[in-house]
Order: C-alpha cells, then sequence, then structure tokens
C-alpha cells in the first residue's frame, strides 16, 4: 500500500504560556514536539509529509528549514487544516496517514498497525486510547454492536453520558484517499463552536457504507498529546526515560 502523511501543526496552545510559540514548537526533553513526530513519519519510509502550518507560520518554516507546507489560512478546525492540503496530496492514490504534531510519544508501531488494520472494506483506521479522567478533554469513540466506530463525539459537543466513555480518540488515523477529500468536503461547522471537525468524516463513511476500525495504542503513552504544561512535563518525562534507555 502507498502512504502518505499529513502532520498538524497550525495551532496556538492558548493553555501552553507561550503566545508568541506555536504550541509544536514547544520543547519536550530538548526538541520541539514536532520534530519527534516527524522523525516516527520519517522512519516509517515518508520522507516528504505535508505540514499543515497556520498560527506563527514564519517560526515553523525557520525551525525545519525547506520542508513540504500547507497553510491553513483561518484557525477554524481539524477538518479546515486537512483540506488546505489538498493542494499537495489531491491526486494522491493510496491511504494517508492523519497525525497531530503535538503527539510527540507515537512510534512507527503504532503506524503500521493502522496499516495492517486498513483492508480492503475499510476506509478509516483511528487509533484510540484511554483516558485518565473523565475531565480529559478528547474525543470520545462510539462504537457499533460489531466494534465498528459508529462517530466520534468532541468534548465540547459531548453529552455528560458520552463523556463518561473512557475510550477516546488518539489522534492517528490512516484514510483511504481520494475519499478523503470528497468526504472533507461535506463536513460543516460545528453548532457550538462553529469549527469544521475531522472526525465528521467518520459519520459520511458509516454513510458510505464503509467501515471504520478503531486500533487501540500498543501503549497508553503514546496517546498523550499536549495541551496543559502539566502534560507537556508528562511527555517530557517520558521522553527522557526513552533517550536514557538508547
Amino acid at each position: 500500500m502507498q502512504t502518505q502523511a499529513i502532520v498538524l501543526a497550525a495551532g496556538q496552545g492558548t493553555r501552553m504560556n507561550h503566545p508568541e510559540l506555536p504550541k509544536v514548537l514547544i520543547e519536550a526533553a530538548g526538541r520541539p514536539l514536532l520534530t519527534y513526530v516527524l522523525e516516527v513519519v520519517t522512519h516509517k519510509g515518508i520522507p516528504d509529509p505535508v505540514i499543515v502550518i497556520g498560527f506563527r507560520a514564519d517560526k515553523v518554516r525557520a525551525t525545519l528549514g525547506p520542508r513540504r507546507y500547507a497553510l491553513q489560512e483561518a484557525q477554524n478546525g481539524t477538518g479546515s487544516a486537512i483540506l488546505s492540503a489538498r493542494s499537495e496530496l489531491g491526486s494522491f492514490t493510496g491511504a494517508i496517514y492523519l497525525l497531530n504534531g503535538d503527539h510527540p510519544c507515537i512510534t512507527v508501531q503504532t503506524l503500521n498497525d493502522l496499516e495492517a488494520a486498513l483492508t480492503a472494506d475499510v476506509a478509516i483506521a483511528v487509533s484510540t486510547g484511554q483516558v485518565h479522567s473523565i475531565d480529559d478533554r478528547y474525543g470520545r469513540i462510539l462504537r457499533k454492536a460489531n466494534g465498528d466506530v459508529d462517530r466520534i463525539v468532541e468534548y465540547k459537543d459531548a453529552t455528560d453520558a458520552e463523556r463518561a466513555i473512557t475510550e477516546y480518540n488518539a489522534g492517528f488515523y490512516l484514510v483511504r484517499s481520494p475519499w478523503l477529500w470528497s468526504a472533507l468536503e461535506r463536513v460543516q461547522p460545528s453548532p457550538v463552536t462553529g469549527e469544521y471537525y475531522l472526525t465528521d468524516i467518520i459519520e459520511f463513511a458509516n454513510l458510505d457504507g464503509l467501515r471504520v476500525v478503531p486500533v487501540p495504542v500498543r501503549n497508553q503513552e503514546e496517546a498523550d498529546g499536549v495541551n496543559t504544561p502539566a502534560e507537556l512535563e508528562h511527555v517530557s518525562k517520558i521522553l527522557r526515560g526513552r533517550k536514557a534507555q538508547g
């Protein structure tokens, strides 16, 4: 299977106490968060992923140098962010990894597991993790009776009962292309936030008679993102431990 990758790096990270720095450039264990994700993508055999930039795009370019970039003009959701990369990958036929640049603990094994799950009748494979607390602000996974994913509900839009679900969206996907682009064109803004959610494509896959399969991460730390200073220290500790182990 031919694969490509889009890495999201457009966000500001308003809770991180670095108002002038893109969140993905904040350092964990001595390196910007984004560099860990790009390293894993390279090890997977994808040397030229598309990096979606937005807030202080100039700083990302200055840090990474010549790369394949796509600019998200308005910070209005992950669906919009991925769609901004269409000019780079719109003609690609294969499968595209969609990755968050603020999840530095991801490994090649997780990418391999997603690829193994993308069988002929599957449109989307999505990594899942388990919440540490019901207050964790990640989208919750709602499964069908057969175990496939029915939909993903963003935390901001979730009911109390949905927030009590412990399985959450880890933020890593492998999606068939070019179906991805037609699905993104159907995404409408959330009535709650006005954002265009990438997770809405789950519904369209099901409507199109295609399967969406969950792929639990083998190690929970891979699903831990960075949204607060405490979470930054948490992943930094993990990364320092990995470095010490060689």
